[in-house]
């Protein structure tokens, strides 16, 4: 029987540390699973090992109320203090009906006495006692285990119960081999399976161990007094440091001097009550003397109770951060500066930016635009089909280029040259529209004035071209009307004939003059010249020009009237300004010729009553040939030859022709310095001095037999030339003879200049006389006039040249 009742106890004790086992293995994994463990302790031959789950410690538990045991504490007459819920379950009462009421009622008699002796003996050691609890609140019987102990409470008098409930592990004896077995292999299952947990643990270690290293950002681990007590692999490739170079070392190592450590500290007093880390930008040091800027943001830790024990620093260098700043910076000040014009918008096109340009060129200010579409600018110069392009073109992601014209915010039209391109966003999708535009508006002017002047030039070159020629031509033209009049004076009806074909040759003169005069070949003869006398002198002349119909009326009032000018070219303009007013009045008109003293220049100013200039044909006035009247009526050549008249003179001319009333013309000269001579010529009869010998260079034949033709019938001797090589041969053989030479300045085989100068070496008593049919440099006057020599422009007559020279002193050739 002691034997049975031995291996009762025995296999009681068995089950109970297998069930135990049971119990903690299922909680370990069930917290486990659950992340409520903190640490496991195995214990084994070499102690207990802890193993920490967590890198702070965590709060006590509270299990008292959570065990599956009833706990109970008693005074020393067994009066309850204290319950537990287990308790209250188990006596199947509330613990407010316990509490101050005798632990014995609890009890059967026989139990109550030997619990009786327990409390009046005291209890020296731990004990334990099983009691069948009797109460008539409980249905059924149960057998409880009660674990005494008074240590914990012996100072205050008070006794620790803790009971089990064992009722059920009697009645399963026949049981306990079994469960026991079942139980052992749950205990294996379980601890593998713990096993293979702490493996995964072990795994996820290392894992977050090669996260932290392989972060980017330099983190490095300070505790209060901020030494560094640990750091990742991103730390020690940064900074140069390996980890055992670093650890326990002052953050101090890391700032470029102790005056940023200093801050350091105080921007860690600043924020130690912070929730929420916080930024700190700083001048770092690498362990080779490197400096670089490091934005670093600091995380506080703390323990359980809230305190700091330390910081967590995450440092990220931001060099080429703060170079892509300065340069977003930079490029951004570009932007705002630039004189070019800068707009994006969004995919609608609704403005979103527009740097300072556009405010100056459309006079709309930032807020009046942001949000608003572009199309306030438009003017109705360009048509739809114009902005379908256009943003057909760029909604397919392409560079739309072209020139538009828009409208000021005062109504001013101004023209832009135009890039618009469309801005990707990371998925290659269109997100935005910038276009840049560049006011071309006085370009274009310029590029028109510039398109004018090559037109003129073209002109003029060509005016220059054909002058020799023709010059060449009405020479011969007038050489033989003059001839025929004189062989015709007893005939008036041919001579009336031969009267008109001269006429026609001095229209065809002054034409050529004006065409050199529009294209600026015209040779000037500048010269002060009194404004005020010359309009005076011209008055009765351009009244009879103009026709009974027409009233001129001269308002002579400026002071200083007197510019440096070629007197017959201020003649075309006022001549060509007034035949402009006559043709602009069909019916009749006024013209008003006035002088004026206006911004330190002289102003000569025509205006008529006419009907005007039409807008768009002011801009087109000074086009060559351009003009608006019947092709009887003009050349369209009167403007053009005024403009290059007065580009000539380094004037300028404007132009003023409100609808309806007039136009009015306002040229300004540049007053001169010298004064007026007097021109005043005495009239002196021209007598020919036959009888003398004349050296003729002339490349043309008819012109040089027409010439020669008449010196001999005024009683000349005649030696004609048609090249330099001819002249020169007649020279050397009749050296002593030759009196005078008359030569054209440009010749097919040389200068007839530089011919002159060879023989005037030889003899200097020579009258000369130099001629030509160009008007520009290759007439080389300037040289002649500075050499003495008296010149004759084509064309001419003969009678023209015998009068050079016969006067004695004739300024008309200079």
């Amino acid at each position: 029987m002691a034997e049975k009742i031995l291996s009762y106890k025995q296999l009681l004790l068995d089950n109970k540390n297998l069930h135990s086992r049971l119990i903690e293995v299922e909680e370990a994994l069930s917290a486990f699973q659950n992340g409520e463990t903190d640490a496991i302790v195995f214990s084994g031959n070499e102690g207990e090992k802890i193993f920490s789950l967590t890198s702070e410690e965590t709060p006590y538990r509270v299990f008292i109320e959570k065990m599956s045991e009833g706990a109970v504490t008693l005074n020393s007459e067994g009066v309850v203090l204290y319950c537990n819920q287990r308790f209250a379950v188990l006596v199947n009462e509330s613990i407010e009906n316990i509490i101050g009421s005798s632990f014995l009622r609890f009890l059967g008699k026989g139990d109550k006495q030997t619990f009786n002796n327990l409390l009046k003996n005291g209890i020296k050691e731990k004990a334990e006692l099983r009691i069948i609890l009797q109460n008539h609140n409980i249905s059924t019987e149960k057998i409880l285990r009660l674990s005494l102990n008074s240590s914990p409470l012996e100072s205050l008098g008070a006794l620790c119960i803790i009971i089990t409930d064992i009722t059920e592990f009697l009645n399963i004896e026949a049981d306990l081999h079994n469960v026991q077995a079942t139980l052992e292999e749950k205990v294996v299952e379980r601890t593998a399976e713990l096993g293979k947990k702490m493996e995964e643990l072990v795994e996820s270690e290392i894992k977050y161990r090669g996260l932290y290293n392989s972060i980017r950002d330099a983190i490095l681990i300070a505790d209060n007094d901020r030494k560094i007590i640990e750091c990742n692999q991103s730390f020690s490739d940064l900074f140069g440091y390996s980890l055992s170079e670093i650890i326990n070392k002052e953050t101090v190592y890391v700032y470029e001097n102790k005056g940023q450590f200093a801050e350091l500290g105080q921007a860690l007093q600043r924020h130690l009550g912070d929730a929420s880390p916080f930024l700190y930008t700083v001048n770092y040091k690498k362990k080779n003397g490197e400096i670089f800027p490091g934005e670093t943001s600091i995380y506080f830790l703390k323990d359980n109770n809230g305190n700091t024990t330390g910081f967590i620093g995450l440092i990220r260098d931001v060099t080429e951060r703060i170079k892509k700043e300065i340069e977003l910076k930079m490029l951004s000040t570009a932007i705002e500066q630039s004189v070019e014009v800068i707009v994006i918008t969004d995919t609608s096109g609704n403005i979103q930016y527009i740097n300072p340009a556009f405010e100056k060129v459309t006079g709309y200010s930032r807020d009046e635009v942001i949000g608003r579409n572009p199309r306030l600018l438009k003017c109705g110069k360009q048509n739809d089909a114009f902005y379908i392009d256009l943003w057909e073109t760029i909604s397919k992601g392409l560079i739309w280029r072209g020139i538009m014209i828009n409208r000021c915010k005062n109504g001013s039209l101004y023209t832009e040259e135009a890039i618009i391109s469309p801005l990707l966003d990371e998925s290659a999708n269109v997100s935005h529209y910038v276009a840049v535009k560049r006011n071309v508006s006085k370009e274009l002017e310029l590029e028109g004035m510039f398109r004018q002047a090559q037109k003129m030039e073209s002109i003029g070159m060509l005016a220059g071209g054909i002058a020799h020629d023709f010059n060449n031509i009405l020479t011969i033209i007038k050489s033989y009307s003059e001839l025929l009049m004189g062989k015709l004076s007893k005939d008036k009806e041919l001579s009336e004939f031969v009267l008109r074909i001269d006429e026609a040759a001095d229209r065809a003169t002054a034409l050529t003059r004006q065409l050199l005069a529009f294209g600026r070949k015209q040779v000037m003869k500048m010269e002060p010249v009194c404004l005020n006398n010359l309009i005076t002198n011209m008055e009765s002349i351009m009244k009879r020009l103009m026709g009974e119909e027409y009233y001129l009326f001269t308002d002579l009032k400026a002071g200083p009237s007197v510019i440096d000018a070629d007197p017959h070219q201020i003649e075309q303009i006022v001549m060509n300004l007034c035949v402009n007013a006559r043709d602009a009045m069909p019916s009749g008109g006024k013209v008003y010729i006035r002088t004026r003293n206006m911004e330190k220049r002289v102003a000569l100013i025509v205006e008529d009553t006419g009907e005007g200039i039409a807008p768009e044909v002011l801009p087109n006035i000074f086009e060559p040939f351009f003009t608006t009247k019947n092709k009887d009526k003009g050349t369209g050549l009167g403007l053009s030859v005024i403009y290059g008249i007065v580009t000539q003179h380094n004037a300028e001319i404007q132009v003023d022709s409100p609808s309806g009333k007039g136009a009015v013309f306002c040229i300004k000269f540049k007053p001169s310095v010298s004064k007026v001579e007097n021109n005043e010529k005495e009239t002196v009869d021209i007598v020919y001095q036959g009888g003398r010998n004349i050296l003729f260079l002339e490349d043309d034949e008819i012109i040089r037999e027409i010439t020669q033709m008449r010196f001999e019938e005024k009683n000349f001797t005649v030696f004609s030339a048609e090249s330099i090589t001819e002249a020169l041969k007649i020279f050397h053989q009749h050296m002593d003879e030759i009196d005078i030479v008359f030569s054209d300045v440009v010749l097919p085989d040389g200068s007839g200049l530089d011919f002159v100068d060879r023989i005037t070496s030889k003899k200097e008593d020579m009258k000369v006389i130099l001629t030509s049919g160009y008007t520009d440099e290759k007439s080389h006057l300037e040289r002649i006039l500075k050499k003495g020599f008296q010149f004759i422009q084509k064309p001419y007559t003969p009678d023209d040249v015998l009068q050079l020279i016969s006067a004695g002193n004739n300024e008309e050739g200079k």
